[in-house]
């Protein structure tokens, strides 16, 4: 009988492992705002790696990893979705949300601790911003995309991200609220949505890729005619 997690989970370590290669080669076009998903990415890639025991590692070495990423969770994701606004408006106040972000974290984690209570606490508002940042540029690139054919790489990208946070709200709200015991069916929907997340967000890159790879069409001047060449004929 298969081993659906073992399956999946070799999924979305191959299809992480190519979206991040696809993030630092577009790093020109995003800067920053790439190199944040792709180290994001690159922790989920690198944690499921030693889940699976392709790199040994002790279990407390692999908890910290899981706090560090969660941690960094939100205030990488927002940094991310700096690259989708392009007013520095905007920009300004993704940027201070992220700040804003750790300043929260750290007044928490001197009340609790590193305890289990500190990731339920910090977790769910950081799904809620990213959630509802990821939906708004989903949307608002999928309209433009109509006439700029770049923006629907931003349009699969954001849509990527917003159906990954989806998801990711449903298995907190399972995992840390409910305290549901079935963690193997939760790490299944986990690696199925990384495995759509990544799919999505490579084929906004490609499509991003291609578009900058296309010269410029340059339109032949149309030679205007002399009003005035044949007033005297």
């Amino acid at each position: 009988m298969y081993n659906w997690e073992n399956i999946l989970a070799t999924g979305s370590i191959t299809l992480l492992l190519f979206t991040v290669i696809l993030l630092l080669i577009n790093y020109k076009e995003g800067r920053y705002s790439f190199l944040a998903l792709a180290f994001y990415l690159f922790q989920v890639l690198f944690i499921n790696i030693i889940s699976k025991g392709l790199i040994p590692a002790s279990p407390q070495v692999e908890t910290y990893l899981v706090y560090c990423h969660n941690l960094l969770d939100a205030p990488l994701m927002l940094l991310c979705l700096i690259y989708f606004t392009q007013t520095n408006k905007g920009k300004r106040i993704l940027f201070y949300l992220a700040g804003g972000f750790i300043l929260f974290e750290f007044i928490v984690f001197l009340f609790t601790g590193l305890h289990d209570n500190l990731l339920t606490i910090i977790i769910g508002p950081g799904l809620f911003l990213n959630t509802a940042f990821s939906f708004y540029f989903f949307f608002k690139h999928v309209k433009s995309s109509f006439t700029k054919r770049k923006d629907m790489g931003k349009a699969f990208i954001s849509g990527g991200l917003a159906f990954a946070y989806m998801c990711f709200n449903f298995m907190y709200i399972v995992d840390y609220v409910m305290r549901n015991p079935n963690h193997g069916d939760i790490m299944k929907i986990y690696h199925l949505t990384y495995i759509i997340a990544s799919l999505t967000i490579s084929i906004g890159l490609l499509i991003i890729t291609r578009e900058k790879r296309k010269k410029p069409v340059i339109e032949p001047k149309v030679k205007q005619e002399d009003m005035n060449a044949f007033q005297y004929l």
